[in-house]
């Protein structure tokens, strides 16, 4: 009862073009633009890799897994997945949850977070966000990574911590660098709480590009001992 009269008051809108949507968390036409990883990705970071002509266009066998790619061979991450392709009706809603203070839309991406974190068996003991800087939280009167972490702990039933990690300082807005000036911007950025020491940590962002930012922030938690470290976002960059 209680349900049906919160979505009376508050009827769920598109997350990506805010018209009512039949059922889900996108309408019909937002649905189409949806794009998801391509078979052929790194298998542990997600992201694009090179492929052969031959291979191109073909999806890929029982036993042909790719190699990780370069990017991942000296990553603190165990894994980092998500849903989406950024692009299209994905990066509307992400747009609108971050700059247009569509808090709600959170809530509404979880229930594809934890399907796709149940798909790809991520074993995790607690959720964190990747933080914003206090500074920069501020400024926006929230963080949207914390309400999407928020949100999927209570969709899988997990522990949820948001201070078990920290942003130490403001960097520069990562839009622009190539990888290893993200690195460079992203030294000794963060920093994790002891109590990540055997913890197996599911990092929650809303969009990974190069895996800078889930690298130091893994990094982080490595360094206060934390067993395992899994990324999930909502899009991933890059294809």
């Amino acid at each position: 009862m209680f349900a049906g009269l919160f979505e009376l008051l508050f009827p769920r809108s598109c997350c990506a073009c805010g018209a009512r949507p039949a059922a889900g968390p996108f309408c019909g036409d937002c649905s189409c633009r949806l794009e998801v990883p391509p078979q052929w990705r790194c298998p542990r970071c997600g992201g694009p890799i090179a492929l052969p002509p031959a291979l191109r266009g073909l999806a890929p066998g029982a036993d042909e897994r790719p190699a990780p790619c370069a990017a991942c061979e000296a990553a603190a991450y165990d894994s980092i997945r998500a849903p989406f392709v950024h692009g299209g009706a994905a990066s509307e809603a992400v747009h609108r949850l971050k700059y247009r203070g569509r808090r709600e839309i959170a809530r509404l991406l979880a229930p594809l977070l934890a399907t796709a974190a149940r798909s790809c068996a991520l074993a995790a003991d607690v959720i964190a966000p990747i933080p914003l800087h206090p500074l920069r939280r501020r400024e926006r009167g929230y963080d949207q990574a914390a309400l999407l972490a928020r949100a999927l702990a209570g969709c899988l039933g997990l522990r949820h911590d948001e201070r078990l990690l920290e942003r130490l300082r403001p960097t520069t807005q990562q839009v622009g660098l190539d990888r290893p000036a993200r690195l460079r911007n992203l030294e000794g950025a963060f920093r994790a709480a002891p109590r990540a020491e055997g913890r197996q940590v599911l990092l929650v962002d809303d969009v990974v590009t190069t895996g800078a930012t889930a690298g130091a922030a893994a990094s982080a938690l490595r360094d206060a001992g934390a067993h395992a470290v899994h990324v999930i976002a909502v899009a991933r960059a890059g294809f």
